[in-house]
Protein backbone atom coordinates (compact mmCIF):
# COMPACT_ATOMS: atom_id res chain seq x y z
CA UNK A 1 0.00 0.00 0.00
CA UNK A 2 1.36 3.33 -0.70
CA UNK A 3 0.03 6.80 0.68
CA UNK A 4 1.33 10.07 -0.88
CA UNK A 5 0.91 13.31 1.10
CA UNK A 6 0.50 16.32 -1.44
CA UNK A 7 0.62 20.15 -0.58
CA UNK A 8 1.65 23.42 -2.78
CA UNK A 9 5.12 22.91 -3.37
CA UNK A 10 6.39 19.66 -1.39
CA UNK A 11 8.94 21.68 0.49
CA UNK A 12 6.88 22.62 3.96
CA UNK A 13 3.58 20.46 4.81
CA UNK A 14 3.48 17.23 2.74
CA UNK A 15 7.34 16.67 3.59
CA UNK A 16 7.47 16.91 7.36
CA UNK A 17 4.14 14.69 6.95
CA UNK A 18 6.16 11.79 4.77
CA UNK A 19 8.44 12.03 7.83
CA UNK A 20 6.20 12.04 10.20
CA UNK A 21 3.99 9.02 8.83
CA UNK A 22 7.21 6.72 8.30
CA UNK A 23 7.73 7.41 11.71
CA UNK A 24 4.66 6.77 13.10
CA UNK A 25 4.14 3.92 10.25
CA UNK A 26 7.36 2.35 11.55
CA UNK A 27 5.94 2.24 15.05
CA UNK A 28 3.25 0.81 15.08
CA UNK A 29 4.12 -1.78 12.42
CA UNK A 30 2.07 -0.38 9.14
CA UNK A 31 3.28 -1.50 6.32
CA UNK A 32 2.62 1.37 4.33
CA UNK A 33 4.89 2.67 1.12
CA UNK A 34 5.00 6.79 2.09
CA UNK A 35 5.87 9.43 -0.51
CA UNK A 36 5.32 13.62 -0.83
CA UNK A 37 4.30 15.86 -3.76
CA UNK A 38 3.39 19.27 -5.10
CA UNK A 39 0.36 19.45 -6.53
CA UNK A 40 1.83 22.48 -8.66
CA UNK A 41 4.78 22.36 -11.33
CA UNK A 42 7.52 23.78 -9.37
CA UNK A 43 11.33 23.20 -10.41
CA UNK A 44 13.20 20.39 -7.88
CA UNK A 45 13.89 21.69 -4.22
CA UNK A 46 14.89 21.45 -0.97
CA UNK A 47 12.59 21.65 2.33
CA UNK A 48 12.09 24.84 3.55
CA UNK A 49 15.22 25.44 6.67
CA UNK A 50 11.71 25.90 9.24
CA UNK A 51 10.25 22.51 7.59
CA UNK A 52 13.61 20.62 8.86
CA UNK A 53 14.09 22.41 11.99
CA UNK A 54 10.42 21.74 13.32
CA UNK A 55 10.68 17.91 12.46
CA UNK A 56 14.21 17.52 13.98
CA UNK A 57 13.43 19.57 17.05
CA UNK A 58 10.11 18.01 18.20
CA UNK A 59 11.08 14.54 16.31
CA UNK A 60 14.31 13.98 15.81
CA UNK A 61 13.12 13.57 11.89
CA UNK A 62 15.41 14.80 8.84
CA UNK A 63 14.50 16.14 6.16
CA UNK A 64 17.98 17.04 4.82
CA UNK A 65 18.11 15.18 1.52
CA UNK A 66 14.86 15.54 0.68
CA UNK A 67 13.71 16.89 -3.05
CA UNK A 68 10.39 18.25 -4.12
CA UNK A 69 8.68 16.53 -7.02
CA UNK A 70 5.13 18.05 -8.87
CA UNK A 71 2.31 14.95 -8.82
CA UNK A 72 1.92 13.34 -12.36
CA UNK A 73 -0.05 10.09 -13.31
CA UNK A 74 2.41 7.99 -12.31
CA UNK A 75 2.14 9.29 -8.77
CA UNK A 76 -1.78 8.60 -8.72
CA UNK A 77 -1.38 5.82 -10.68
CA UNK A 78 1.09 3.99 -7.90
CA UNK A 79 -0.20 5.26 -4.53
CA UNK A 80 -3.68 3.52 -3.08
CA UNK A 81 -4.54 7.16 -0.99
CA UNK A 82 -3.60 10.62 -1.98
CA UNK A 83 -3.96 13.13 0.80
CA UNK A 84 -3.93 16.50 0.58
CA UNK A 85 -3.26 19.64 2.87
CA UNK A 86 -6.18 21.60 1.46
CA UNK A 87 -9.53 21.20 -0.68
CA UNK A 88 -8.14 23.64 -2.89
CA UNK A 89 -5.13 21.03 -3.52
CA UNK A 90 -7.56 17.86 -3.83
CA UNK A 91 -9.85 20.29 -6.22
CA UNK A 92 -6.59 20.84 -8.83
CA UNK A 93 -5.77 17.48 -8.52
CA UNK A 94 -8.94 15.97 -9.70
CA UNK A 95 -9.12 18.68 -12.38
CA UNK A 96 -5.51 19.25 -13.29
CA UNK A 97 -5.94 15.18 -14.61
CA UNK A 98 -9.93 15.13 -15.54
CA UNK A 99 -10.26 12.79 -12.69
CA UNK A 100 -13.98 14.00 -12.15
CA UNK A 101 -16.69 11.61 -12.58
CA UNK A 102 -19.95 9.73 -11.26
CA UNK A 103 -17.92 6.47 -11.66
CA UNK A 104 -14.37 8.04 -10.65
CA UNK A 105 -12.53 5.50 -8.46
CA UNK A 106 -10.12 8.39 -7.83
CA UNK A 107 -12.92 10.71 -5.63
CA UNK A 108 -11.91 8.30 -2.86
CA UNK A 109 -8.68 7.88 -3.32
CA UNK A 110 -7.92 11.36 -3.43
CA UNK A 111 -9.01 13.01 -0.46
CA UNK A 112 -7.77 15.82 2.23
CA UNK A 113 -6.12 14.49 5.14
CA UNK A 114 -8.47 16.38 7.54
CA UNK A 115 -11.40 14.81 6.23
CA UNK A 116 -9.92 11.54 5.48
CA UNK A 117 -9.56 10.70 9.06
CA UNK A 118 -12.50 12.47 10.23
CA UNK A 119 -15.15 13.18 7.24
CA UNK A 120 -17.74 14.78 10.21
CA UNK A 121 -14.76 17.72 10.23
CA UNK A 122 -13.64 20.05 7.10
CA UNK A 123 -10.66 22.33 7.64
CA UNK A 124 -6.92 22.89 6.04
CA UNK A 125 -3.35 22.34 7.18
CA UNK A 126 -2.44 25.92 6.61
CA UNK A 127 0.76 26.71 4.89
CA UNK A 128 3.37 28.06 7.26
CA UNK A 129 5.96 28.94 4.40
CA UNK A 130 7.57 32.08 4.82
CA UNK A 131 6.64 31.92 8.69
CA UNK A 132 8.68 31.64 11.82
CA UNK A 133 9.81 28.35 13.67
CA UNK A 134 7.03 28.21 15.73
CA UNK A 135 4.58 28.40 13.62
CA UNK A 136 5.95 24.97 11.59
CA UNK A 137 6.36 23.56 14.80
CA UNK A 138 2.48 24.14 15.53
CA UNK A 139 1.70 23.19 11.64
CA UNK A 140 4.40 19.78 12.28
CA UNK A 141 1.92 19.10 15.72
CA UNK A 142 -1.20 19.00 13.42
CA UNK A 143 0.19 16.73 11.17
CA UNK A 144 1.74 14.26 13.73
CA UNK A 145 -1.89 13.92 15.57
CA UNK A 146 -3.87 13.56 12.16
CA UNK A 147 -1.42 11.13 10.92
CA UNK A 148 -1.56 8.92 14.76
CA UNK A 149 -5.21 9.21 13.71
CA UNK A 150 -4.60 8.20 10.27
CA UNK A 151 -2.65 5.34 11.43
CA UNK A 152 -5.25 4.02 13.72
CA UNK A 153 -7.85 4.20 10.75
CA UNK A 154 -5.82 2.64 8.10
CA UNK A 155 -4.77 -0.07 10.28
CA UNK A 156 -8.33 -0.86 10.80
CA UNK A 157 -8.66 -1.52 6.98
Amino acid sequence: MKVVFACTANTCRSPMAKVIAEKIFEEKNINYCVDSCSVDLYPPMSATENAHRAVNDLYNLSLENHISKSIDESIINSSDLILTMTKIHKKLILERFDLISDDNIYINKINTIVNFVDNSVCYDIVDPYGCDLEIYKDCAKQLFKLINDLAFKISKI
